[in-house]
């Protein structure tokens, strides 16, 4: 459908996460990623 060609086209590109420099203030976006990981497995 139009709108899965949409969401899928507009994501861009795939970043490496592990060449990030997060700070204390980003504390909430490495429990967002953990959680994540821990609901894939």
């Amino acid at each position: 459908s139009p709108g899965d060609a949409e969401a899928t086209e507009g994501m861009g590109r795939i970043t490496v996460h592990k060449n990030e420099n997060l700070v204390n203030s980003d504390r909430g976006i490495t429990l967002m990623r953990k959680r994540l990981r821990e609901q894939i497995r």
